[in-house]
């Protein structure tokens, strides 16, 4: 098979990836795939109820590891990295702002006239538009104006 860099395979990846990672009783968050000099890397983010450990990150890398192997969705060698989201864990997919509403983040976006802003706020709600958010007042930010957007700590 070719190496994840169309979506269908990204996608078929990120579903074996989420189907480990909850068999290990953990919550998929995040899957990354790049490049690091000529090796490719797989990033596997995950997260758990009482926090991620050591263990739970070994017990899913060697779970993940024979499965993709099995899979054989990637023809060519690649470093596997499971790993938490992190303190300042990116904020992808709306269920991630969700779980940090009240909390205060940090996203570029892009306002009119394709210009980007960089923006630092209290996420006060989040609904199928976008979210809102109070930066000296009530500001709506849709979803196809976020281009990166992580948590404060």
């Amino acid at each position: 098979m070719e190496t994840p860099n169309n979506t269908t395979q990204l996608s078929k990846i990120k579903n074996l990836v989420k189907q480990v990672v909850e068999q290990k009783q953990c919550i998929f968050y995040a899957v990354e795939q790049f490049k690091r000099g000529q090796d490719l890397v797989l990033r596997i983010f995950i997260d758990h109820k009482d926090g991620v450990s050591l263990k739970h990150c070994e017990s899913v890398s060697q779970a993940l590891s024979l499965q993709l192997d099995i899979a054989d969705f990637i023809n060519k060698s690649y470093e596997l990295e499971v790993s938490s989201p992190g303190l300042d864990r990116k904020l992808i997919e709306p269920w991630h702002f969700d779980q940090v509403i009240g909390r205060s983040i940090k996203m570029t976006c892009e306002k009119t006239n394709n210009k980007k802003s960089s923006v630092k706020a209290k996420l006060l709600n989040v609904n199928i538009d976008g979210i809102s958010l109070d930066k000296e007042g009530f500001e709506l930010i849709k979803w196809t104006q976020i281009k990166k957007a992580n948590l404060l700590y």
